[in-house]
């Protein structure tokens, strides 16, 4: 994920981007960025951290 976000930020051809998830699982193999009620995976966290 880190070097996908840094490409679409350095192409002059992408204006915007934006993370679709279709699933939903508990295992951490899955993609999603939310845990439990309020709470942000690994995943979620790691995507927040990153320069936009």
């Amino acid at each position: 994920m880190i070097d996908m976000v840094a490409v679409c930020e350095a192409r002059a051809d992408v204006f915007r981007y934006a993370w679709f998830t279709g699933r939903w699982n508990n295992d951490s193999h899955f993609t999603s960025l939310l845990g439990a009620p309020g709470q942000l995976t690994d995943l979620g966290r790691l995507y927040l951290s990153l320069p936009h």
